[in-house]
């Protein structure tokens, strides 16, 4: 059985997703996205296995085009 309604979306087609220190990827938005973060932080790097893993995040804004 599969379900059609499936909001999860990936980090790589997200608008918050930038390019970071060292060419690393991160997130502009962690707090947000509820990820977990010391409060002094602005920026979340995001390792290459989570940004394309499914996940529900309420701070997804879609890049123009892609896919969630």
């Amino acid at each position: 059985m599969t379900d059609d309604t499936d909001t999860r979306v990936t980090c790589i087609g997200c608008t918050s997703r930038q390019r970071g220190r060292f060419g690393l990827m991160v997130c502009a938005t962690p707090k947000q996205a509820g990820l977990i973060v010391p409060r002094s932080t602005e920026q979340l790097e995001l390792g290459a296995d989570f940004a394309t893993l499914p996940q529900h995040c309420p701070a997804h804004k879609p890049k123009p085009g892609a896919q969630p």
